[in-house]
């Protein structure tokens, strides 16, 4: 995914926004390849959104690794599992993005854990798979590979990507990657996929690339760039196989 819209996004650019950001690989792949510029990011889930608190901040961004390290000794076992998503935390703590990571990382499911009622959920089965001692020191490495890679850059992070895609002036480039259709964890059906294509339909960016499994834009405009087969593996209802999304791509003048 990330090889077919990388040639997009040129590293000159001088505002990037994401309003679905997620774990940010377009994003992150952007900053790898030299982009210094200011970046946008919006996601709904509070986890999600301070992990990129945390990796911008380099005081906060210690402190995170420290309570990944703290996490070492907790048992990878389906016990263990169950006994973290159950228990509470403080989620202005570095502890909660620690624990976002260590869940969505051993759990088999589609989207990340949510932290809301004093639990974590998710969509998929308990553990994934067999993790052991070397799945948490991979988390490690590439917790220290995102914060090294952010060092010195600037960012601002919103609970809702649909004003900041509104809001965006004409000279930024935005990358819209909604979620799937209805999702609960983007406002149990208000905020869904169609909400964030017609946003999408709206935006005054120069450049706004779309990647959309549901629908198309239905403004001119737009072309289509590449179709891709995406991997989707889950043992929930209908989530199972591939999927098929379609980028579409939008330019116009910078103002």
């Amino acid at each position: 995914m990330v090889s077919v819209l990388a040639p997009l996004f040129e590293p000159s650019i001088s505002l990037y926004a994401e309003p679905c950001v997620g774990m940010g690989a377009v994003y992150l792949d952007l900053r790898a390849r030299g982009f210094k510029g200011y970046a946008l990011l919006a996601d709904t889930n509070g986890a999600v959104r301070s992990f990129w608190e945390h990796v911008h901040d380099a005081t906060k961004a210690a402190v995170l690794l420290a309570a990944i390290r703290d996490l070492e000794a907790w048992p990878l076992t389906s016990d263990g599992h169950r006994a973290m998503c159950k228990e509470a935390v403080d989620t202005s703590s570095a502890e909660y993005v620690a624990r976002f990571l260590w869940i969505t990382n051993v759990s088999f499911a589609n989207n990340p854990a949510i932290y809301e009622k004093d639990h974590w959920r998710f969509e998929g089965t308990k553990l994934g798979g067999h993790p052991g001692p070397a799945t948490w020191a991979r988390i490690q490495r590439q917790t220290e590979k995102v914060i090294a890679g952010l060092r010195g850059t600037a960012c601002t992070i919103l609970p809702d990507g649909v004003p900041l895609l509104a809001g965006l002036p004409t000279n930024a480039s935005a990358y819209v990657d909604p979620p799937y259709f209805d999702k609960r964890q983007y406002g149990s059906g208000v905020l869904n996929a169609r909400t964030f294509l017609d946003a999408a339909d709206a935006c005054a960016a120069s450049l706004v690339v779309l990647s959309e499994a549901v629908g198309e834009p239905e403004t001119e405009g737009w072309e289509k760039y590449s179709k891709l087969v995406v991997d989707r593996v889950s043992q929930g209802t209908g989530a199972g196989g591939n999927r098929e999304e379609v980028v579409f791509v939008r330019r116009r003048a910078s103002r």
